[in-house]
């Protein structure tokens, strides 16, 4: 985590001295959610490269696979393909939406419970801690593994900067912000996976 905090900041550099040309979204604050994630494929997805993770064709690669096995068992009529969605699809809630409150923004806040709707069971996690999110990855890919199908996961974070590099960030609250700085995940875990 400590490394993706690192990464974070040089994206934020980058941008500023104008060597990144799409928006930038910073992670700070939500690097729970991020663990894992090869820096190498993000940095060349930032910067347009087909070393990226959607090969810069804008679909992830996930996404694609999926729709892929779909296609064939449907269309091709091949019967070896898998009969259920092996996705898990992760929702990092930062509680904000662009400039106004979540909360404010939609009728429902509660993310996860949209998986059903799409066929898919819904599970919420608190994003700011790293061993529950863990946890909760663990169990939805496993049910993928095992054929049970997709999962949405919803991991509610806080963002301590604004929607993009660009964003002076003058409509949140202070007080909050500093009250979920408490929440940091950099402060609560110390050790190696």
């Amino acid at each position: 985590m400590v490394l993706g905090r690192a990464f974070e900041d040089m994206c934020a550099q980058m941008y500023y001295r104008g060597k990144m040309f799409a928006f930038v979204h910073l992670y700070n604050g939500q690097e729970a959610v991020s663990r894992g994630v090869p820096l190498r494929a993000v940095m060349s997805e930032l910067f347009g490269k087909t070393t990226g993770y959607c090969r810069d064709q804008g679909i992830p690669i996930a996404t694609r696979a999926t729709f892929t096995s779909k296609y064939k068992r449907e269309v091709l009529k091949e019967v070896d393909c898998d009969h259920k969605l092996f996705i898990v699809f992760v929702v990092e809630n930062n509680l904000w939406a662009i400039g106004m409150s979540h909360l404010r923004a939609t009728y429902d806040p509660h993310i996860y419970k949209k998986g059903p709707a799409f066929g898919m069971s819904g599970i919420h996690v608190d994003g700011m801690d790293v061993l529950k999110v863990r946890e909760v990855a663990k169990e939805a890919i496993g049910r993928a593994r095992r054929g049970e199908g997709p999962t949405l996961v919803e991991c509610e974070t806080y963002r301590f900067r604004g929607h993009l590099l660009a964003d002076p960030d003058e409509l949140r609250d202070l007080i909050t912000i500093r009250l979920f700085y408490s929440f940091v995940p950099l402060l609560h875990c110390n050790f190696e996976w």
